[in-house]
């Protein structure tokens, strides 16, 4: 019996035909997995992220909640320290301003600018074409007034820095007395004017001991006036809690002043002894 090749190899197709159409893992046979069964793939419903996505809402329904509450709050917490932020350094420059209301002028000059730019320049970049460089000329002209008027600053934060070594920046000066033009008026022979600008700085550092000791020296030595000069060096002596070494070097040289100009020498050893009464058993009384 003569058998028909053709009828043969004819099923064999169109069961291979078959097998390529059907999805993976469902029967395929292995020689069969090529073209076929990646197309089918493509074709049949996978595992996605998607899929995953939608399952997980499923199984959590308050992700979504969750997640929107984290993004509030994120924001909410940003736009504080941003605030907070630009706060502090208004406040800061308006107190080391010299012209509160130019800066102020300033801000709001900067606002209006910054505000005219997003909604008219920028639009104009969206557009694309001749409209962004229209956009591009608004942003210039806006830079350029910005320059302008903040061009002070910009020249002062540039240059700062190498000025401060030289003359402190904004460390503030240590307060103190300045005896310089007392000690001018004393040279030209102007005593009362010389008393009288000690007994200003006094009046602001009142235990100033130079400038309690210059204002004695004028009256023992200029004004011939040694009670007056005994006065005032009791009266620092007196202060609460003086220095000791200061109340001993201003009673010496009261003692001093009592030898040499008075030649009384009681006065002298009464000075002396009010250092040992005020520290005795120290080596100031020796």
């Amino acid at each position: 019996m003569a058998l028909n090749f053709d009828s043969l190899v004819q099923p064999a197709f169109v069961f291979g035909a078959r097998a390529r159409r059907t999805a993976p893992g469902t029967g395929a046979l292995p020689f069969f997995h090529g073209a076929g069964v990646t197309s089918a793939r493509e074709h049949c419903p996978t595992y996605s992220e998607d899929a995953h996505e939608q399952s997980t809402k499923l199984a959590n329904p308050a992700l979504p909640a969750m997640n929107r509450t984290f993004e509030i709050v994120s924001g909410v917490l940003g736009v504080a320290f941003l605030l907070a932020v630009t706060g502090w350094v208004f406040v800061r420059a308006f107190k080391s301003s010299e012209d509160p209301p130019k800066l102020i002028f300033k801000w709001i000059f900067t606002a209006a600018v910054v505000g005219f730019m997003f909604k008219v320049a920028v639009p104009e970049f969206e557009k694309g074409g001749y409209d962004a460089i229209h956009g591009l000329s608004l942003t210039l002209i806006c830079g350029l007034a910005m320059a302008v008027t903040w061009r002070h600053s910009i020249i002062e934060i540039i240059v700062k820095p190498f000025a401060s070594l030289y003359d402190g920046g904004n460390e503030k000066p240590e307060l103190k007395p300045y005896y310089s033009i007392a000690i001018s008026k004393r040279k030209q022979g102007k005593f009362l004017e010389a008393v009288v600008e000690i007994r200003r700085q006094l009046a602001r550092f009142p235990n100033d001991m130079e400038g309690v000791m210059l204002l004695a020296g004028i009256q023992a030595e200029d004004l011939k006036d040694l009670p007056g000069a005994e006065i005032t060096l009791n009266h620092f002596c007196d202060q609460p809690d003086p220095p000791p070494k200061q109340v001993a070097a201003a009673m010496n040289h009261l003692a001093d002043w009592q030898l040499k100009l008075a030649q009384d020498a009681d006065s002298a050893r009464a000075a002396l002894e009010k250092i040992i009464m005020r520290f005795p058993d120290t080596e100031l009384s020796l």
